[in-house]
């Protein structure tokens, strides 16, 4: 058969599956689960005859010597070869391919149109296994893994990587410079033992920082250490993009990393470009603390503070018993309502706090929600508006909570990301009034975004606008907007 992808294709499948049902077992650890360029790293690779003899011919691993001689297996025998790997100095960080280049509008820039489809980027290392079964001989090719011991979840593995010497992970995608500097805090973690070097930002026109650099030591791979900076916004800077590099000897860095670690998927290190959004943002902060209920998965309480809110996370003995009455205002994060048995239980306390003349602000929550969500009766649907670009209406421009303290129009929701929103009000009493009006391409208009309602002396808020998204990735409308509903229209 001619040599050809679709004929190369199949006999990788054919060997894989004649080696399984053979059922030799074959696997290529290594000695630590990262390695940086021009290191070494020491590896071992077994082959368990488990239902047939087997010969072993040979094992190739790139940049290590040839680690077998022609050897038979009889059923049940194991065979453990130790050998040494060079990684070379030019060799690429293990990105997943699709995170190589900054994405395009609606999908991922991918550089080599062949790994498309592809679940991951193929191994930086691999063993390459010529066996004999039955007279005819296979080519098996197996990745490098790390393997270690789980005291609870015993033996666990995870991709063999390779990594820059060091990588720094901005703590924040988005840095907000409130007409005073902000803090931008980048993670270093070591790849290797022995990591000297420094950390320092690029960063956009008429943007400074302040150290301009600072010295990275880190004496074993894993150390890590959290470094911050001031940056601040000169008159004419624009919001654009700041990148943490790090320099090591004569080569520099810049790569973020996270973990995935979730008992039901696979572990993963993901290595991406380091990137963090700084946005000079003109904003005017109401005065007095503000209590935050936590949702699952929301950052809004951090985003708050990090332009300049007093915050006080409420847990479920606060919301039970504490004293409501220190707040300006208690915002409601993502779905709290139906995640927390106390969020529900303690909603008439909420609902007597707004009554006394304080603010409640509730984020989106889905169908389901037993009780109510509000003082006066509201429902919620499954209407959202999915185009974030989506035009705003305000149905009344002069109302308080879009003038004061910071007045909005529609510059305030341009730069949104995903959707403006999701489960909005559909049906509510006379009691509450709209804020705005949205529609998508070719639907109706939808004005369950944000309806507001006078309790007593306070306000009531509720919004399915998707502020949880636009905060982290800093849009400065989205906290013009917060601002106002958390000052309530005072």
């Amino acid at each position: 058969l001619p040599d050809e992808p679709r004929v190369r294709d199949a006999r990788r499948a054919l060997a894989d599956l004649v080696v399984g049902a053979a059922g030799v077992y074959a696997r290529a650890t290594a000695a630590s689960p990262v390695v940086t360029p021009g290191d070494r790293v020491e590896l071992a690779v077994e082959a368990v005859a488990r239902a047939l003899p087997v010969t072993v011919h040979a094992i190739a691993v790139p940049g290590a010597t040839a680690a077998a001689e022609r050897l038979a297996l009889a059923v049940g025998a194991k065979q453990v070869w130790k050998l040494t790997a060079a990684v070379p100095a030019a060799a690429a960080p293990s990105l997943a391919y699709w995170l190589e280049a900054p994405p395009a509008p609606g999908h991922y820039a991918v550089r080599d149109p062949r790994q498309i489809g592809a679940p991951r980027t193929p191994a930086p290392l691999t063993a390459d296994l010529e066996l004999e079964l039955g007279g005819e001989r296979v080519h098996v090719v197996v990745p490098v893994v790390y393997a270690w011991t789980d005291p609870v979840r015993g033996e666990r593995t995870r991709p063999f990587a390779i990594v820059p010497p060091a990588t720094a992970t901005p703590l924040r995608d988005a840095v907000m410079a409130p007409g005073k500097p902000g803090t931008l805090a980048v993670r270093v973690r070591a790849g290797r033992d022995g990591v000297a070097g420094t950390l320092a930002l690029e960063l956009p026109a008429g943007w400074t920082a302040t150290p301009a650099s600072q010295p990275v030591q880190l004496a074993k791979q894993g150390d890590e250490v959290t470094l911050a900076f001031a940056v601040a916004a000169g008159r004419a800077a624009a919001a654009g993009e700041a990148r943490p590099v790090v320099r090591v000897g004569d080569q520099a860095w810049s790569l973020r990393e996270d973990a995935i670690d979730y008992a039901h998927i696979p572990y993963q290190l993901v290595l991406r470009p380091a990137a963090v959004r700084v946005v000079p943002l003109a904003l005017r902060v109401p005065a007095g603390r503000v209590g935050y209920v936590r949702g699952p998965g929301d950052s809004v309480a951090a985003d708050l503070a990090h332009v300049g809110f007093t915050v006080d996370e409420l847990d479920d003995e606060a919301l039970r018993v504490g004293d409501l009455s220190r707040y300006a205002a208690i915002v409601v994060g993502i779905r709290a309502y139906n995640t927390r048995d106390a969020v529900r239980a303690g909603h008439a306390r909420l609902m007597a706090y707004v009554e006394r003349g304080g603010t409640v602000i509730v984020q989106y929550n889905t169908l389901g929600v037993v009780g109510p969500l509000g003082p006066y009766p509201l429902e919620l649907g499954r209407d959202r508006i999915t185009d974030e670009t989506a035009a705003p209406t305000l149905l009344d421009g002069k109302d308080p909570l879009l003038t004061r303290p910071n007045p909005l129009g529609a510059d305030d929701f341009a730069g949104w990301v995903q959707e403006r929103g999701l489960y909005f009000a559909t049906k509510w009493d006379g009691k509450y009034r709209p804020l705005l009006r949205f529609a998508d391409p070719g639907e109706g208009p939808l004005d369950g975004a944000i309806v507001v309602a006078r309790h007593g002396k306070g306000t009531y808020v509720y919004t399915g606008l998707a502020l949880f998204r636009q905060l982290p990735a800093g849009v400065p409308g989205a906290y013009r907007l917060l601002a106002n509903l958390i000052a309530g229209g005072r």
